[in-house]
């Protein structure tokens, strides 16, 4: 079994496909059987059937993408005031 680190925008609960026990995820990112977010595996699991990752590197990857969606978020702010002020003058 393949296991993949998947970047989500929404949360994902269902049951881990190594452990059978609840998992959830609640972004930005999770780990899934195969690559399919309906085959969650529990982070505990994924460590120990192989996806290598340092802790320090998962708290990189988590920060970076909390990033970009507030940098995300900020862009789509902005191009709505813009477009308002345009609409004003």
């Amino acid at each position: 079994m393949n296991i993949y680190l998947e970047i989500i925008k929404e949360p994902v609960r269902g049951i881990c496909a190594v452990s059978k026990k609840k998992v959830k995820f609640k972004g930005p990112y999770g780990f899934f059987a195969e690559g399919k977010l309906d085959k969650p595996v529990s982070e505990t699991e994924a460590l120990k059937k192989g996806f290598t990752v340092k802790p320090k590197t998962m708290k990189k990857i988590g920060a970076l993408l909390d990033l970009g969606i507030k940098f995300e978020e900020i862009q789509r702010a902005s191009h709505e005031e813009f477009a308002n002020w345009q609409a004003l003058t």
